[in-house]
């Protein structure tokens, strides 16, 4: 299953840049009660907040009272999954080919493929756990890899009453190196391993933000995006 990631204005930008350069295909589908079947064409241009599409269709195949729909807008570029709303502004006065004036986004969001990558964290970075529940109990253990969707780490095994089971649910916080930031999310231990010698514990835990919690929601979506950063800047992931 595919998520939207949001860009910033700065790569939103540099989309819509290459779409022009490459005259990229565009799938158009009109809001509304008047909306037919989508709309199919090219990038032709770029002038200020206009964003100019060469669209298939005759004019005369086009729905009645086309300007001033909202539209979402789709189109792929590079291998990626590019997805905009926007705003019918004008039509063209000659009959073939039409071209549409669409407003430009402010910004775009692109498909992430990438969800089930995990990223191998290639220096040291710590996490701290701690159990649901427990003001007190507090654990710190490496990252050894993180995807959009939970993390592997390893930490000396607990010698008396080892809280992180299987099924249990954990409070988890840590850094990506070259990001000054804190990842805090809830979570769930999916599964554990112990060495020969139960000195070292490696645990598998799911992200599972509490429900309502708007402020770890909006966590989840900034992870994923620096996921997705760091896989297209390196080309790592696995």
């Amino acid at each position: 299953m595919d998520i939207a990631l949001e860009m910033t204005p700065r790569q939103s930008g540099r989309v819509l840049e290459q779409a022009v350069r490459g005259r990229v295909a565009v799938v158009i589908e009109p809001r509304g009660e008047r909306a037919e079947a989508p709309l199919h064409g090219t990038v032709d241009g770029r002038e200020g907040n206009l964003l100019s599409v060469r669209i298939e269709q005759r004019e005369s195949e086009l729905p009645a009272g086309l300007i001033g729909m909202f539209c979402e807008v789709r189109m792929t570029a590079s291998g990626q999954h590019y997805l905009f709303s926007s705003c019918v502004l004008d039509l063209s006065d000659i009959s073939s080919p039409v071209y549409l004036l669409l407003a430009v986004p402010s910004t775009i969001h692109v498909a992430n493929r990438r969800r089930f990558e995990r990223y191998s964290v290639p220096t040291a970075a710590q996490v701290r756990l701690q159990p649901a529940g427990s003001s007190r109990a507090q654990f710190t253990a490496l990252l050894a890899d993180v995807s959009a969707e939970g993390i592997a780490c390893s930490m000396s095994a607990p010698k008396d009453d080892d809280p992180l089971l299987v099924g249990e649910n954990v409070n988890v916080c840590f850094e990506l190196p070259g990001y000054d930031e804190n990842f805090e999310l809830g979570g769930s231990i999916c599964n554990r391993a112990l060495t020969p010698d139960k000195q070292l514990l490696t645990l598998g835990i799911e992200f599972a933000p509490a429900a309502g919690t708007g402020a770890q929601q909006r966590t989840m979506e900034r992870l994923q995006a620096v996921l997705y950063e760091i896989m297209n800047a390196t080309g790592t992931g696995r």
